[in-house]
């Protein structure tokens, strides 16, 4: 991996982590509105870790253009951010970053990861059938 072609995704991976921060301060506001009403749980994802390993992934394919790149950044944090809704709902729980959490929490992170790959595989399976 070149390290200008990591630098030009910088902006990229930038916008992904005020995106987590943003969402951090949405489920504060969240918890915070629903903490009179019931105990809510609450639920750890390493989002930090999820997208090294994507950056890291898309970073390796050697026909990866920079605009190619900022592409699937954008549409990785969106499907990013439909799992952990989905998950969210699903479990009845909140989740948060696992940065943002010092204990007592359970981790999601393979629930979510899991999530986006069915996401992809949907994604794929409905282009392959475009092309049938």
């Amino acid at each position: 991996m070149k390290f200008e072609a990591l630098t030009a995704y910088i902006p990229s991976i930038e916008g992904l982590r005020t995106f987590c921060w943003g969402f951090l301060g949405a489920t504060v506001a969240i918890l915070m509105a629903h903490s009179y009403s019931k105990p809510m749980r609450i639920g750890s994802v390493n989002v930090t870790g999820l997208v090294n390993q994507f950056v890291t992934a898309e970073s390796g394919k050697p026909s990866v253009t920079p605009d190619q790149m900022k592409k699937d950044v954008r549409q990785f944090s969106q499907k990013l951010d439909q799992a952990m809704g989905s998950v969210s709902h699903k479990n009845h729980i909140v989740l948060v970053p696992s940065e943002a959490v010092l204990s007592g929490s359970s981790d999601y992170t393979e629930a979510v990861s899991l999530q986006v790959k069915s996401m992809d595989e949907k994604e794929s399976g409905k282009q392959s059938d475009k092309f049938s």
